[in-house]
């Protein structure tokens, strides 16, 4: 993925994981289905060589307008990739998304699917024609029910921005306050600790303090970001350096005016490229007990449970009923 970002640099503004593998639980081929955003698809034809130098096969529209298709095909247990790439605002773009996004949240049609494709993995000749061409109508209804209801919501106008401490120091500081000032009340609540103690400040200065050190990264050491919603800041999150190959995101925090926008789901999915982008081999989070909605959205992105890492901010007399999560991006 580093090589491909790094051959890519400048052609590609986004990189998606799509396909079955970017669905965790669903089975799989072992081919790794990458979706790119680009803002031409002439600078896409420029750095082909580059791509073709990588080993991809350079297949051009293969039967979709405005499409750049590259394949490379599995090496015994490395994986094979196919890299998909449409301009940046594409009705394709929205589509594969919109598919992925709604198998990891949806268990009935994430069964479904996957009952599907067991059928054919399992059928040949005209039965496998037969299941293949039920899987095409599967996709092609659920991609249609999907994109009909997200124009539904064009009018939400979701968008991110990286945040600027000189024009937004007071959202941020706000946003920080009020997530922290949530958390403390859990924490008193369910464990009796008083975070303020353990913090050894008060929330309002702690947060103050911890806002320069959370947004001084810069791409490829970190970014945060604003979430708006019809131009409104609505949630945010972040991502910093911890070292060579691992990343770490923050704050991610969603206003009760911004919810019902899978805000949160989007926010992390940014975040994710963006850790791709920067090089990072893994991720890693801490997450409070409490926070079910999170956890869901972190698990159906394929986090999993791990042993407190040194950097993490919670303090540690949290750590034995803290979550720690980590997300591999080879």
């Amino acid at each position: 993925m580093e090589r491909l970002a790094r051959a890519a640099s400048g052609a590609l503004v986004r990189l998606h994981h799509i396909g079955s593998t970017s669905v965790p639980g669903l089975c799989a081929k072992n081919i790794i289905d990458m979706l790119g955003e680009t803002p031409s698809l002439e600078a896409v034809d420029a750095i082909t060589p580059s791509l073709i130098a990588l080993g991809y096969e350079a297949r051009g529209e293969y039967g979709i307008a405005g499409r750049r298709y590259f394949s490379k095909p599995p090496i015994s247990a490395v994986p094979g990739f196919h890299l998909h790439v449409f301009e940046a605002g594409s009705a394709h773009i929205a589509r594969h998304l919109a598919f992925r996004d709604h198998l990891r949240t949806d268990t009935a049609a994430r069964e479904e699917y996957a009952a599907l494709k067991r059928s054919l993995s399992e059928s040949d000749g005209t039965l496998r024609a037969d299941y293949q061409a039920r899987k095409d109508v599967f996709v092609a209804a659920l991609e249609e029910e999907l994109m009909r209801a997200s124009s539904s919501r064009k009018s939400s106008g979701l968008s991110f921005r990286p945040a600027d401490l000189s024009h937004d120091r007071g959202v941020l500081l706000r946003f920080n306050i009020a997530y922290a000032q949530w958390i403390a009340g859990e924490v008193k609540a369910l464990f009796g600790h008083d975070i303020e103690k353990l913090l050894g400040a008060p929330i309002p200065d702690y947060m103050d303090k911890a806002l320069d050190k959370l947004c001084a990264g810069t791409p490829p050491d970190g970014i945060f970001y604003l979430a708006e919603v019809d131009g409104r800041p609505s949630g945010m999150g972040g991502l910093r350096r911890l070292s060579a190959t691992t990343g770490e995101i923050k704050r991610i925090y969603v206003t009760p005016e911004g919810r019902g926008h899978q805000l949160g789901m989007h926010i992390v999915e940014q975040l994710l490229n963006d850790a791709r982008m920067f090089g990072f081999d893994r991720v890693v989070l801490e997450t409070g007990p409490f926070m079910a909605h999170a956890h869901r959205i972190y698990e159906a992105f394929g986090f999993r449970d791990i042993a407190p890492y040194p950097q993490a901010e919670v303090p540690k007399e949290l750590h034995p009923v803290w979550r720690f999560m980590t997300r591999d991006l080879g």
